[in-house]
């Protein structure tokens, strides 16, 4: 019949598309799954794939799975956060007080004051918690609420900021209480930072930044025109009965010549003033080079000058051109972690450089530095002056310092920052050639050619 004929033909192609895709599915799946189950240690196996260059992070980008909701979470979670914090500030001329609580740790409406206390109210509980104190900072933080004193329910977080805290060597920071009691603050409670200390505490009343005395060693060495001291703490890690030697390298002596030499080459000058000294840490016969930063004092008996600068020649490595403290008691001061050659140096306070900026033939701009200037001072003496609008083809990499020999640049030529220009001038040490005012150094403007391949 018509109609039995027509359901036969319509099942035919049910059964034959539910076979089609069935088919289809297990040959995508034969394919897929070896891709799915495939690891690094099987995949090294397989012909054709390298898995040397994937590396473990590559391996965990690939298979994180990005999750917009998490991420939003993640922000409603810094949000909340914020919404239950809040923050307590007080600022003078001598200290940065800034408190961070839990909401709940106050009632809204709770101020807080901040008092600084004199030294001589503070000074007997600190030196009852802390020994060998060298200065102290110290202030009241008080909580009120309807003008009464509170303390906070849950531990908060203090930040102090302040100059003793910059220049502190060793910090300690202790609590006295209503009673006039001091107490220590553990110190692995407290975080340092260079200007910064940050702890958390319950108990609020005064609280104190104390710098403490470190114990220091003296080691000496005298010469006919000249006396050396090094003094160090146990940070630099010299044994008990270390002792210094010093000689003065004259220039009736070989190695003077030999030390001038590699100084002027370095330096590509000449300075007028100049002394060497061989400095050296002992140990019986055994040299030892300090494990950190010892300061160095060195008494000469015909310092005039008041711009000077001390200059490490290690035996091995490169120079080092240090700032000194140059002391009206005719003596130069520095901090330094090698000992061999130094040299004393100088050109005079009021020697001027002129650097003059090129581009070409063409003058850009010209400053003034001597000797006297500070490197915090160069950031705003030296300034970049540009080189101006550039020709299509042309690249500016940098600058190049011309030596007195009038030396050039070439595509290969390391260029310089004007940041590193700055750290150039501050280390260089001025000569004014004989007749002249100022010395004369050229930096050019690195613009070179480049092309399109």
């Amino acid at each position: 019949m018509k109609w039995e004929r027509i359901m036969n033909s319509s099942g035919k192609k049910k059964l034959f598309i539910i076979a089609a895709a069935l088919v289809a599915f297990f040959t995508i799946y034969s394919l897929v799954l070896p891709a799915i189950t495939l690891d690094n240690d099987t995949a090294g196996d397989e012909p054709g794939l390298n898995t040397d260059t994937i590396s473990q992070e590559e391996t965990n980008i690939y298979n994180t799975v990005y999750d917009p909701f998490s991420i939003e979470q993640e922000k409603e979670n810094e949000l909340k956060q914020a919404e239950d914090t809040i923050f307590f500030y007080y600022e003078s001329e001598e200290i940065k007080v800034t408190v961070e609580a839990p909401k709940d740790a106050f009632p809204e409406g709770t101020e807080m004051v901040v008092t600084p206390i004199d030294e001589e109210e503070v000074l007997d509980a600190v030196t009852n918690a802390v020994e060998k104190v060298k200065r102290v900072q110290a202030v009241d933080i008080t909580f009120y609420f309807n003008g009464e004193e509170i303390e906070p329910l849950k531990p908060i977080k203090v930040s102090l900021v302040s100059d003793v805290i910059k220049e502190a060597k060793d910090l300690q920071i202790v609590h006295i209480d209503d009673e006039g009691t001091g107490s220590l603050v553990e110190q692995a409670d407290v975080e340092t930072k260079e200007d910064e200390v940050v702890f958390e505490s319950k108990d609020f009343s005064t609280y104190v930044v104390v710098e403490t005395e470190i114990e220091t060693t003296v080691i000496t060495a005298d010469g006919e025109r000249y006396n050396i001291t090094v003094s160090y703490d146990e940070n630099a890690m010299i044994p008990e009965g270390a002792h210094l030697e010093a000689e003065e390298i004259l220039p009736e002596d070989e190695r003077y010549q030999e030390y001038y030499d590699t100084l002027t080459n370095e330096l590509k000058s000449e300075p007028n003033y100049v002394r060497f000294f061989d400095i050296s840490i002992m140990d019986g016969d055994k040299k030892l080079q300090p494990a950190s930063k010892v300061a160095v004092r060195i008494e000469l008996d015909d310092l005039t000058d008041d711009s000077l600068k001390a200059v490490h020649i290690p035996d091995h490595g490169e120079m080092e051109v240090l700032d000194v403290d140059v002391k009206e008691d005719s003596a130069v001061e520095f901090e330094t972690k090698g000992f061999s050659v130094y040299a004393v140096i100088g050109q005079g306070e009021n020697a001027r450089m002129a650097l003059e900026f090129y581009n070409g033939e063409n003058k850009l701009a010209t400053v003034y530095v001597k000797n006297g200037d500070l490197i915090s001072e160069l950031d705003h003496i030296i300034y970049d002056p540009g080189v101006g609008q550039l020709a299509e083809g042309l690249l500016f990499k940098g600058w190049f310092i011309e030596d007195p020999a009038g030396s050039s640049f070439d595509a290969n030529t390391p260029p310089k920052t004007i940041e590193e220009i700055r750290e150039w001038a501050a280390n260089h040490v001025i000569v004014v050639p004989e007749g002249q005012d100022v010395e004369v150094v050229k930096i050019h403007a690195m613009v070179l050619k480049y092309y399109n391949v």
